[in-house]
């Protein structure tokens, strides 16, 4: 399947390991992929995604804001949880730091999640869909609009595009 991607498909795929890896993260995953897709100010994606009003910055910090619903310092307070004092006591155990993101590793291969699997997958098929030879940037940020309950998806809700509208950006952004 890969044979099937542009250039800038090829490296927005490989650049989402990079970011996984400048993120401490263990796995790729969809929300990766858009980050690079968001990455390349001169790719299909990315000028999709500027006429949205959205860029890299704006993506990653969607990505790094808490989820609706998620827990919060306030919320485990609430609750008689303080996180100040667990943090105190961890690091008191296994030293400062011990809950920070570990550093990011070099050189190792970084797995795909499986969300970013289906967002590949799915990608394929935006290509079938509209009767394309290759997959480019803008099916992949359509393929990430498209999977549910994946990490790109939440991201791009949160930084209010949505399936329909990253479509319409994609095929303007084309036509242009």
């Amino acid at each position: 399947m890969f044979e099937r991607f542009a250039t800038e498909a090829r490296d927005a795929v490989t650049g989402a390991q990079s970011v996984a890896r400048s993120r401490g993260d263990a796995r790729i995953t969809s929300a990766h992929l858009l980050l690079a897709l968001a990455a390349e100010p001169t790719s299909v994606a990315a000028l999709a995604l500027s006429s949205l009003g959205v860029d890299g910055p704006a993506l990653r910090t969607a990505l790094d804001s808490p989820a609706a619903g998620s827990l919060d310092a306030d919320a485990l307070a609430a609750i008689g949880v303080d996180l100040d004092a667990v943090r105190a006591q961890v690091e008191g155990t296994f030293g400062a730091g011990a809950l920070d993101r570990p550093a990011p590793s070099r050189g190792r291969h970084i797995p795909f999640a499986p969300d970013a699997k289906k967002v590949l997958e799915q990608s394929l098929r935006v290509v079938v869909a509209e009767k394309s030879r290759r997959i480019d940037t803008g099916h992949l940020l359509v393929a990430v609009s498209l999977v549910d309950d994946s990490a790109g998806r939440e991201v791009l809700a949160r930084a209010g595009v949505t399936a329909e509208s990253a479509r319409a950006a994609v095929a303007a952004t084309r036509a242009a």
